[in-house]
């Protein structure tokens, strides 16, 4: 594939044969990544992959609530472990992008900086549409694999995702000009039994509006820390989400201007975190100075607030301009560390016209492509 090439696949049909036309549609792409994300479990962990999973697997329980809240995504899980040809916990394991990474690192270090993501949103003004968007940092592993799903739903709802091959989502947006990006934040309490991001990511997907979204995201038990920036034609709204609590946050409620990183702002249920650094202060103090000075939310966060107070349009151009940024970094090659900006991803929440423009490996120089319903 060229430098920034998307894959796309349209699916429609019931939830298994969805899952199974992705499955078959990208077999041995699917096959490598898995084989590119096992290699990374191992080199993390000591563990080989298969007896890696036992042990997660053993030690945390996500599919009653997946069975409970999203039954649809799991057959759909299972169609793609089907059509590929994988058996179906080594896919299931790999629709878990927040979970399973933050169990890794309990085994491995007990914290962890797992950085991934900046996202702004901006409401509109005179009467144009409310924007959202982000960059998708990720592992350099997940290079080559990034795709764009086309999803009919039965409803009518027209679904376009950014994800990877033999994955359900990362982020996206619907032809009802619903959108959702996420910031990961590994500082929050998690739940071993909560629902998992990806599934919440297209569960909101199937929804009518950002007031849906909003209410479903207040209620949902979630299995790991994230940020959640919600855009749609009714409203812009950020949720910081952990498993004790779900916090609202508006950047600047003047402006009605949003941007947001990977540590909470106001969000406190992160206690477990907070006492293993305090712990790792005490006990090895060298130790916790190499792990906080690798932290860069905070610079990317400072960054971004300055571009956006400096901007005087905030819009999907102007949201595109501050998230190319390479100092900060808030854009990445990819060869300076171990992650890359997989995609940059702008929402334009338009109700008449909704649609995402997707660049994948800007700091590689892709191009966009915008895409609608």
């Amino acid at each position: 594939m060229k430098v920034g090439q998307l894959r796309t696949l349209s699916l429609a049909g019931s939830p298994r044969e969805r899952g199974r036309a992705h499955g078959e549609a990208f077999k041995a792409e699917i096959i490598a990544h898995m084989y590119a994300w096992a290699q990374e479990c191992r080199k993390d962990t000591g563990l080989e992959p298969l007896a890696y999973l036992d042990r997660f697997f053993n030690e945390t329980d996500f599919l009653p609530a997946i069975r409970r809240l999203t039954p649809e995504l799991l057959e759909e899980t299972e169609g793609i472990a089907e059509g590929s040809g994988l058996p179906f916990p080594l896919v299931f394991a790999r629709q878990l992008s927040d979970e399973e990474p933050w169990f890794r690192m309990c085994l491995r270090l007990g914290v962890d900086v797992r950085e991934h993501c900046t996202a702004l949103g901006a409401k509109g003004q005179r009467g144009s549409p409310n924007v959202i968007g982000q960059n998708m940092d990720t592992p350099r592993y997940y290079e080559g694999y990034q795709t764009l799903l086309k999803i009919s739903e039965p409803d009518g709802t027209r679904t376009i995702v950014f994800s990877l091959t033999g994955k359900l989502s990362l982020c996206g947006m619907n032809s009802h000009g619903l959108g959702i990006c996420c910031n990961s934040l590994p500082q929050m309490a998690f739940d071993r039994r909560g629902l998992a991001e990806d599934f919440i990511v297209r569960r909101v997907l199937q929804l009518h509006s950002a007031r849906e979204a909003l209410a479903f995201l207040m209620t949902v038990p979630h299995a790991s820390g994230q940020n959640y920036l919600i855009g749609g034609p009714d409203g812009i709204f950020d949720l910081e989400c952990s498993s004790g609590a779900v916090v609202a946050w508006e950047s600047d409620p003047e402006s009605g201007r949003f941007w947001h990183a990977n540590h909470p702002l106001v969000n406190r249920d992160s206690k477990l975190w907070d006492e293993k650094l305090a712990m790792m202060r005490a006990t090895d103090p060298a130790r916790h100075e190499a792990f906080t000075s690798r932290f860069t939310t905070f610079r990317r966060h400072e960054v971004v607030e300055r571009k956006v107070r400096e901007t005087q349009v905030l819009d999907a151009a102007s949201i595109e301009a501050i998230l190319s940024d390479r100092d900060a970094p808030l854009c990445l090659d990819g060869e300076a560390g171990t992650n890359i900006t997989l995609g940059t991803i702008i929402m334009i929440c338009d109700a008449a016209n909704p649609r995402m423009r997707v660049c994948a490996l800007p700091g590689r120089g892709g191009e966009y492509e915008e895409h609608g319903f």
